[in-house]
């Protein structure tokens, strides 16, 4: 079953009205807080920063939640653009029966490759990198790690 939501982000008003499944909610709006898709991106900001330890918050479906990130290691991972070395950076959760792990290049300014997220009774979903143009110009890929 597919669920379409949305988040509506007025930075002037100082909301954000968050919409799934036809019911919207609207919140009083957090600094810095993002969407569930742009959520890698910020993430990718805070590793630029050389920030090991991240706390963002997301809106997610009637609520602004905390959310905690962590480095977790630092690995070559084989990419649609090739072997690239990543930093792999962990969502922190009290509920054990779900994991959520980002990788970024570490080259690309911290552009994530990969994320994956499982859960214990299936639902899995993962997105890999397949190209990527900076600056106009497409990154060509190398070979396998």
């Amino acid at each position: 079953m597919l669920f379409r939501s949305k988040a509506n982000f007025d930075w002037s008003g100082g909301t954000v009205t968050a919409t799934r499944k036809k019911r919207e909610t609207q919140l009083p709006l957090t600094d810095g807080a993002n969407d569930p898709f742009s959520l890698s991106l910020n993430i990718g900001s805070h590793l630029a920063r050389n920030q090991d330890v991240m706390n963002v918050y997301v809106v997610e479906e009637d609520k602004i939640e905390e959310q905690r990130y962590q480095v977790d290691n630092q690995e070559l991972l084989d990419t649609g653009l090739g072997c690239l070395e990543t930093t792999r950076v962990k969502r922190i959760r009290d509920n054990t029966k779900r994991t959520s792990l980002f990788w970024y290049a570490n080259e690309y300014d911290f552009v994530p490759v990969q994320i994956r997220h499982t859960k214990k009774k299936g639902n899995d979903f993962r997105l890999e990198i397949i190209s990527l143009n900076v600056a106009g110009l497409e990154i060509q890929p190398t070979g396998a790690c």
